[in-house]
C-alpha cells in the first residue's frame, strides 16, 4: 500500500500488530488531563554519521494515509515537530540524493518522543532511474531547490527550519547576500590605494623606523588593500605595538586576520579591545562578525545585541538586524527592526530589514506590507523590490499591489536588468497561483529585456529556462540552463533542471553528465561524503573581498 503526499508515494507501515497495547497506551494518554499534545524531536544523519541538513521529516496518519504536516532539518540535523497530538503515527525521513527512509510507526504518549533517522546516499544509477522518472524526493516535474541562482553556501540556519522550507528560506538569504556590501562597507579603510612602485619607499621607511607607529601603519595598509593579508598582518601589529590605542590600526589588524583566514587571532584583539571598554558598535559588529567566522553563532548574537544597545542609529541598527537574520535568529530581527522602524519611520532600509524578517517568520502578508512601506518611502531604493518579488503569490489581493509597484519601477528604469528580472519572478509566481496573471510570452519578454540589459545575469539565465521547461520547450530550456552553469558551475540546482531538460529532450548520455555534476554538489555513496551540507551565510570570506580593492603588486616589484 501507498501513502499519497502530494505527488509523492511512499510504502506506509501497516503491521500495527507488532506493537502490543497500542490502543490502551493511546487511550491511557489521552485521558490525562493538561497533557493532549507532545512534541518529537530528532537529528537525521548520513551512513557516516554526519548529520545531514533540509531533510524532510514527514509525519503521517496511518489509519487515514494522509500527511499531517512536515519540516525540514536545520543546521545540525535536528528536527522538532511541536503540538503533536496525542495517538499514533508513522513518519519518514526524505533528502535529495539520499533513500528514503522506512517509515516509522510512533506512538506520541509524553511530553518528548525521540526519533533518529540515518539516510544512505542514492547511487549514481539509482539518482539516474529516479530523474528519469521525474521524481527525486517526492517531486515530480519541480526539483529541489538546493542553491537559488546566485547562491555560494547558503542554506536555512538553524532558527528557521521549524516553520519555513528550506528553499524559502534559501531564496530569502539569496537576497540578503545582496545587501552584503551596505553592511561591510563601513570597516573599509580609509585610506586610499597606493599604487604598486610606491611600495619601494615605504618599505624604505618602516625599515628607517622599525618600531614608529605612522610608517608601519602605512605599510600594513598598502599591502591590506592589495590583498596580502599576510604582509599587513606583519606591519600593522607592529603598529599595534607603538600604538595599541589606536581603534583604526585595531580594526583593519582586524580585518587583515580574517582576510588570512586567522579568526582566532581576529577575535583575541577584538575581545582585548573591547574589555578595555570600547563602546565603539562598528567594532562590536566585527567581533561578531569574528565570533560567527570562528563557530560561535550565540557569542556573535550577544555582540550584536549589545551594539545595537550601544547606538540607536539608522545604520547600527539595520547592519545588527541582518547581522541577526544571517545567523538564523528572525524573532529577534523582528524586535530590533519594529523598534527601529519606530525610531526612524522615514528610513526604507529598516522597513525592508522588518519585512525580510516577518518574511522569514512566515508573517508573510506583515512580510508584504512592510515591503511595500519600504517601496513608498523610498521608490528609489532597489533591494525591497526584490523581496516583493519573492514575496508574489502568496496573496491574490497582495498581488496586485505589488505587481503595480514593480511596473512602476521597470517604467521609471528601463535600463535596469534587476528591474525586468523582478517583474518577471513576480510573473512567474503570481502566475502559478492564478494563470490569467501573466502570460508565459509576457513573462518571457521580462526576462529577455533583462538579459540584453545584462547578459551575464545567471539568474535571469536561470529563470528563463524554469519558463522554457515548464512550458515542454526542452530545447531552449537546455540552452538557458547551460548558460547558467557556464556562469555558475556551483548552481546545484540548474545542473538538476538541465539534466530534466536533457532527459525529456532524448539526450540521455548529457543527463548522466549533468546528474553525477549534482551527486558530487550533494553526496553519493560511492565517495562516502555528504554533499548536502552547508555553513550558513557567512560575512567574513566577502569582507575580505569586499576589503581588498587592488590586486597583489607583481612579484618584480618588490
Amino acid at each position: 500500500m501507498t501513502v499519497s503526499f502530494g505527488n509523492s508515494n511512499f510504502r506506509c507501515f501497516r503491521d500495527w500488530s507488532i506493537l502490543p497495547g497500542i490502543l490502551i497506551a493511546t487511550m491511557a494518554a489521552l485521558g490525562q488531563p493538561g497533557q493532549q499534545s507532545g512534541q518529537i524531536v530528532g537529528t537525521v544523519r548520513n551512513v557516516n554519521g554526519q548529520e545531514l541538513v533540509g531533510a524532510s521529516i514527514i509525519l503521517s496518519a496511518p489509519e487515514r494515509d494522509t500527511m499531517l504536516t512536515r519540516v525540514s532539518t536545520d543546521a545540525n540535523g535536528k528536527y522538532v515537530l511541536v503540538n503533536v497530538r496525542y495517538g499514533t503515527y508513522a513518519l519518514v525521513a526524505t533528502l535529495i540524493g539520499f533513500r528514503q527512509s522506512e517509515p516509522k510507526p510512533l506512538i506520541v504518549a509524553s511530553a518528548t518522543e525521540t526519533v533518529d533517522f540515518t539516510l544512505t546516499p542514492l547511487s549514481k544509477a539509482e539518482a539516474a532511474d529516479v530523474l528519469k522518472s521525474g521524481s527525486i524526493d517526492g517531486a515530480e516535474k519541480r526539483p529541489p531547490t538546493f542553491s537559488p541562482a546566485g547562491i555560494q553556501g547558503t542554506i536555512a540556519p538553524s532558527g528557521y527550519s521549524a516553520g519555513v522550507s528550506r528553499e524559502e528560506t534559501s531564496q530569502v538569504m539569496d537576497r540578503i547576500g545582496g545587501l552584503d556590501h551596505e553592511v561591510l562597507s563601513v570597516f573599509a579603510p580609509g585610506e586610499g590605494i597606493a599604487d604598486c612602485n610606491q611600495e619601494t619607499d615605504l618599505l624604505t621607511a618602516a625599515q628607517a623606523n622599525p618600531e614608529s607607529f605612522g610608517p608601519n601603519h602605512a605599510l600594513g595598509i598598502f599591502y591590506f588593500s592589495h590583498g596580502d593579508f599576510i604582509q599587513s598582518i606583519s606591519y600593522l601589529k607592529k603598529a599595534y605595538g607603538a600604538r595599541p590605542a589606536d581603534i583604526n590600526n585595531s580594526r583593519e589588524l582586524a580585518l587583515a586576520f580574517m582576510g588570512a583566514g586567522q579568526y582566532s587571532d581576529s577575535v583575541s584583539l577584538l575581545e582585548r579591545i573591547t574589555e578595555r571598554g570600547s563602546g565603539d558598535p562598528v567594532l562590536l559588529r566585527l567581533l561578531a562578525i569574528a565570533y560567527e567566522a570562528s563557530g560561535y553563532p550565540q557569542k556573535s548574537v550577544a555582540e550584536y545585541v549589545r551594539a545595537a544597545g550601544l547606538d540607536a542609529g539608522e545604520e547600527n541598527l539595520f547592519d545588527c538586524g541582518i547581522g541577526l537574520i544571517g545567523l538564523g535568529k528572525a524573532d529577534e530581527a523582528a524586535k530590533l527592526f519594529a523598534s527601529a522602524t519606530i525610531a526612524h519611520p522615514g528610513s526604507a532600509r529598516l522597513w525592508m530589514g522588518l519585512g525580510i524578517a516577518q518574511d522569514l517568520q512566515q508573517h508573510k502578508i506583515d512580510a508584504i506590507r512592510s515591503l511595500m512601506r519600504a517601496v513608498d518611502v523610498d521608490p528609489e531604493y532597489f533591494p525591497p523590490y526584490s523581496f516583493l518579488a519573492g514575496l508574489s503569490g502568496a496573496s491574490l489581493e497582495a498581488d496586485t499591489q505589488m505587481k503595480r509597484r514593480l511596473a512602476v519601477l521597470v517604467v521609471a528604469h528601463p535600463e535596469s536588468a534587476v528591474a525586468h528580472y523582478d517583474y518577471a519572478l513576480a510573473l512567474w509566481k503570481q502566475r502559478i497561483l492564478s494563470p490569467a496573471a501573466a502570460s508565459p510570452a509576457e513573462i518571457e519578454s521580462q526576462l529577455r529585456l533583462a538579459l540584453a540589459k545584462d547578459p551575464k545575469m545567471a539568474r535571469a539565465h536561470f529563470q528563463l529556462g524554469v519558463v522554457y521547461a515548464d512550458s515542454g520547450d526542452y530545447v531552449n530550456a537546455a540552452t538557458e540552463l547551460r548558460e547558467t552553469v557556464q556562469l555558475e558551475p556551483g548552481n546545484a540546482e540548474a545542473h538538476y533542471r538541465l539534466a530534466q531538460a536533457y532527459r525529456r529532450d532524448h539526450q540521455a548520455e548529457l543527463a548522466n553528465l549533468e546528474i553525477e555534476k549534482f551527486l558530487a554538489m550533494h553526496g553519493n555513496a560511492e565517495s562516502g561524503k555528504d554533499g548536502s551540507e552547508a555553513e550558513v551565510r557567512k560575512l567574513a570570506p566577502q569582507l575580505s573581498h569586499q576589503m581588498t580593492q587592488a590586486a597583489p603588486c607583481h612579484e618584480e616589484n618588490r
